[in-house]
């Protein structure tokens, strides 16, 4: 988990896992964002409007409300941004001003050209790009005397095998087709992973593959999934969320689910442009339209794609061949169980 210092009148950092990337032998070119904001310290009367809505959609009593869970990921929603705050990451003994302050909404990003040794990689550098390894920035602002918060960069080899996969009703059990299902597993259950799903994915990950989870879930989200994924026993990686800003209309908004997947898919291609990917995704919201425009532009990186076939909304099978005429040379599918996506990509890892 990212470490939050609580310092009063500080603002809270979200940080997203760091993307970093060989550029030569001694320089790696790393990718960082997150979102500044404050917690609230009492809910004001247009948020208790808000919360009332939920309750009523959900069909539970105010009594219900009043859990550890429901608290903690509601907080985030009600959370006021912090805008204009400049920002600098430390890696090793060096620092980067981040070059623009944070936006209306707090977030920010930027990426850095940093040095090997400054990351800890320090030997042979040939090495040191040929297996995926971890270290850690800090995440400061001029404006105040402590670091802010503790962030992980992945060290990606510039060759090698990446999944991207979606979150919700493809790792963790969602069910996105009902919205009142949708919003008590969002706020009031403790996340529940699809069967199986974490000790395949264990298994790649022994084999050399590389994650990135994406998903349509708002960013405030980050910290409840992040620790989804480690107590599920899924293998750490980069967490790709949507952008969201609170107005007038958070329920609708948080069951619309507008998808910024494409985006953040074609980042991670263009972030890592000699490495090949596997898709993995559901058939449940548009997974297969997204995927299906990811491979017409990176024809030569995507070499497969598989799609968890749900029980309430099946692919049908127009869709799918589709997906399949996009990738002549690879690999799409549709599975139904972790087993059945363990044969069909056995051929991947062999």
């Amino acid at each position: 988990m990212i470490k939050i210092r609580s310092v009063p009148d500080q603002p809270a950092m979200t940080v997203y896992p760091a993307i970093g990337y060989p550029v030569d032998r001694d320089t790696w070119r790393v990718s960082v964002s997150g979102f500044a904001w404050y917690a609230p310290e009492e809910f004001n009367r247009r948020q208790k409007m808000m919360i009332g809505m939920l309750r009523n959609v959900m069909g539970v009593t105010s009594e219900e409300l009043q859990t550890p869970t429901f608290e903690s990921r509601i907080n985030q929603f009600m959370a006021a941004a912090c805008a204009k705050l400049p920002l600098e990451i430390r890696i090793g003994k060096s620092r980067f001003p981040i070059r623009k302050a944070t936006r209306r909404n707090g977030s920010f990003e930027d990426v850095f050209h940093v040095r090997s040794k400054d990351l800890g990689l320090v030997g042979n550098q040939q090495e040191s790009q040929q297996s995926l390894r971890e270290t850690t920035f800090e995440l400061a602002s001029p404006e105040f005397d402590q670091p802010l918060a503790t962030g992980k960069v992945f060290l990606f080899p510039a060759n090698g095998i990446s999944v991207v996969s979606d979150i919700d009703d493809t790792i963790k059990d969602t069910q996105v087709g009902d919205r009142k299902e949708l919003l008590a597993n969002t706020f009031l259950r403790e996340f529940r992973s699809i069967e199986g799903m974490a000790e395949l994915y264990q298994s790649w990950a022994k084999q050399g593959a590389a994650f990135h989870y994406v998903s349509s879930s708002p960013w405030q989200l980050f910290d409840a999934l992040y620790q989804f994924g480690e107590t599920s026993g899924f293998p750490s990686g980069t967490m790709h969320l949507r952008n969201f800003r609170l107005r007038d209309h958070l329920l609708r908004k948080i069951v619309l689910r507008r998808n910024g997947k494409v985006l953040a898919i074609r980042k991670l291609l263009q972030a890592l442009p000699d490495r090949k990917f596997i898709l993995i995704g559901d058939s449940g919201e548009k997974d297969p339209k997204i995927y299906r425009k990811i491979c017409r532009q990176f024809p030569s990186q995507v070499k497969a794609v598989f799609i968890r076939d749900l029980e309430h909304r099946p692919i049908e099978a127009e869709r799918l061949a589709k997906l399949n005429k996009t990738i002549p040379d690879g690999l799409c599918a549709r599975f139904e169980s972790a087993e059945t996506l363990r044969e069909l990509a056995s051929p991947l890892f062999a």
